[in-house]
């Protein structure tokens, strides 16, 4: 559809603005770890991380943990396409950063999803992912796949429960609901057009709302929008007022989190790889939740929040967090 093609190559112009951001990002930052004297460093890395809740707060434990255990560590985060983050690791410009299995199966190996393959998509990226020396290492059970949402006061007047129900109630009413996506879900082979296709049901345009991920949550709340994107792992899900809507035709493939490396940093430095599995043995879906929780509803420090819980895993040395310079993130 023309909207589809308008709105691509806005994206195409977009990601080049900003893979040119990130390249100037990484070149100006100032690699800073002090806390390890010079003598003791291991290594120099750069850790990136995509432009919301989670990724912050998974690119800032790794961040912490790398530093604590001796490397100087840069972030670069708030990269706002997985696109362009996929691009920097394979360019050079991050060493590392945790990537979501459905995301490379489906945008990066332009695979097509079924139930079949569930238990599959991490051996499939896993592998196919060697060709580029990418490496995928101990995959965590944070599932943080696509949701629909509603209001479950709304979802219970409409009789809307599952995604075949809002499909049904798109193409019989009149009365036309307003959704709330993102840039990146227009654009994705898992996004917008392809479960509109799987549940052969269409979004007019001008019911479509493109907001920042980050509002998402009040725009259902306020009424500016009656279905919203979001993910499995919101911290916002925890309010029992929202219901996510079943999938109940798999269109999302699983989007676990897992730990991506560029072969050569991994060459380096060996030891990187028994740090991230500490990380992955350590995070599990509940956990992150309730990380997204602390920052999103409750407003926390990430900074803090990420230190907070290495020290209740026993990560890293317990300190007065109340002396602790935080880095107001």
């Amino acid at each position: 559809m023309l909207y589809s093609k308008k709105r691509n190559l806005l994206i195409i112009f977009s990601i080049i603005a900003i893979i040119l951001i990130v390249m100037v990002s990484v070149n100006d930052q100032t690699t800073e770890n002090p806390d390890t004297p010079d003598d003791e460093v291991k290594g120099e890395v750069i850790v990136g991380g995509k432009d919301f809740t989670e990724q912050f707060i998974l690119s800032e434990i790794t961040s912490i943990y790398l530093k604590e255990n001796g490397y100087l560590v840069e972030e670069v985060s708030d990269i706002p396409h997985s696109k362009v983050i996929r691009s920097a690791l394979l360019n050079n410009h991050i060493d590392l950063y945790w990537e979501y299995t459905g995301t490379a199966f489906m945008n990066y190996m332009e695979s097509q999803y079924s139930t079949a393959l569930v238990d599959q998509v991490y051996t499939k990226v896993k592998n196919w992912d060697e060709q580029n020396n990418v490496k995928w290492l101990q995959p965590t059970d944070i599932n943080n796949s696509y949701a629909l949402i509603m209001s479950k006061t709304n979802a219970d007047r409409l009789g809307i429960h599952s995604i075949s129900d809002l499909a049904q109630y798109m193409n019989e009413q009149n009365d036309q609901l307003n959704f709330a996506v993102n840039q990146e879900f227009l654009v994705r082979d898992d996004g917008l057009d392809g479960l509109e296709k799987h549940y052969d049901f269409q979004i007019p345009p001008n019911s479509l709302k493109n907001i920042d991920t980050g509002l998402f949550y009040k725009a259902l709340e306020n009424g500016r929008v009656d279905v919203s994107l979001g993910y499995a792992t919101d911290g916002y899900l925890k309010n029992k007022g929202l219901e996510v809507l079943k999938d109940d035709r798999a269109y999302f493939p699983p989007y676990y989190a897992v730990p991506t490396i560029r072969e050569e940093t991994l060459e380096k430095y060996p030891d990187i790889k028994k740090l991230l599995h500490d990380l992955s043995d350590h995070l599990n879906h509940r956990k992150m939740i309730n990380l997204n929780y602390q920052v999103d509803v409750r407003h926390a420090n990430i900074s803090k929040v990420a230190r907070e819980w290495l020290m209740s895993e026993e990560l890293i040395p317990k300190i007065d967090l109340e002396l602790f310079e935080e880095t107001g993130k």
